[in-house]
């Protein structure tokens, strides 16, 4: 198994964002993290992304089925729930019931809170960290 995680600027994501996991054509996991959130807050999402894929993988979701419901998710978040092109709530499409990783990506973020409070930071100072990204 290969997996290769970069730091990329937010602006670089496929779709808003912070981070972000698929698999290329040589079957290598790539796995992008938002360079503005700094080094701590990327490693933990990076972390939460390895484990969401895996889990996805494992249990026969696909990378295609992810990224339609991320991107119509994120979509409808910025035309629907906007106030001057800001979000006005910071929901990830992890966290509606509808999502094909609902389960994955709570177990990923719950697996993030652990190793978050390991590094005995609190994890609202975390969450402030992912959630300022434009």
């Amino acid at each position: 198994m290969k997996i290769v995680i970069e730091s990329i600027p937010h602006a670089s994501q496929r779709y808003p964002t912070c981070g972000d996991w698929w698999v290329d054509e040589q079957g290598v996991m790539q796995i992008r993290v938002s360079s503005e959130m700094g080094d701590l807050s990327g490693f933990l999402v990076a972390i939460h992304e390895q484990i969401e894929a895996k889990l996805a993988m494992s249990r026969g979701v696909t990378v295609q089925e992810v990224d339609d419901f991320d991107k119509a998710y994120e979509l409808a978040h910025r035309q629907g729930n906007t106030l001057d092109g800001e979000r006005l709530d910071n929901s990830e499409p992890g966290d509606d019931p509808a999502c094909p990783v609902f389960r994955e990506h709570q177990f990923a973020t719950g697996i993030e809170m652990l190793i978050c409070s390991q590094f005995g930071v609190p994890w609202p100072a975390h969450a402030d960290a992912v959630e300022s990204l434009p």
